[in-house]
C-alpha cells in the first residue's frame, strides 16, 4: 500500500462474500486503528489519525453515500495531540435526567498514551493512557 491510507473491502449480502481490497486515498493512516459505524439511516462516520507519519490529527470522516465519499471531516486533535486509538458511540443526549428523543448525541471515545517515542511499548503497562470523549456535530454533507 504505497497511498498509506486505508484498505477497503464492501460485502453486499451480509458477510457471506466480500470485495477486492481497494484502497481509498482519502482514508489517510499511519497503520493504525480505526472505526466505523452507521449513524441512522444517512450517515457512515469513520475515524482514525489522519496522519501518514503519526497517530495524530484525530478526525472523523463523514458519509452519505455508504462510504463511497467522504466529503466531510470534523477534526478533534491536532498533531500535538496523540490520538491511539478511538470508537464512535451514539445515543440520546440526556441532560437533567430527561431523555430528548429528537437530539440524537454523536461523539468518539479515545485513548492517547502520554509517553512518547521511542518509549512507547510502556504505554502497555496501562498507566499512561488518557481517555477522553469528544462530542460533536455531524456536519452537512
Amino acid at each position: 500500500n504505497n497511498c498509506r491510507c486505508r484498505a477497503v473491502v464492501v460485502s453486499h449480502d451480509g458477510g457471506e462474500t466480500w470485495s477486492d481490497i481497494a484502497y481509498d486515498a482519502t482514508l489517510v493512516d499511519p497503520v493504525c486503528e480505526g472505526a466505523i459505524a452507521q449513524i441512522g439511516h444517512t450517515y457512515t462516520l469513520f475515524s482514525n489519525p489522519a496522519m501518514v507519519s503519526a497517530r495524530a490529527n484525530l478526525t472523523v470522516r463523514v458519509s452519505a453515500d455508504g462510504g463511497q465519499t467522504w466529503p466531510s471531516s470534523v477534526r478533534l486533535g491536532d498533531s500535538a495531540a496523540l490520538g491511539d486509538y478511538s470508537s464512535i458511540v451514539q445515543g440520546k443526549l440526556i441532560r437533567g435526567g430527561t431523555v430528548n428523543p429528537a437530539n440524537l448525541a454523536v461523539g468518539v471515545i479515545w485513548g492517547s498514551c502520554t509517553i512518547p517515542w521511542p518509549f512507547r511499548p510502556w504505554c502497555m503497562l496501562g498507566r499512561a493512557w488518557n481517555v477522553y470523549f469528544t462530542r460533536f456535530e455531524l456536519p452537512d454533507v
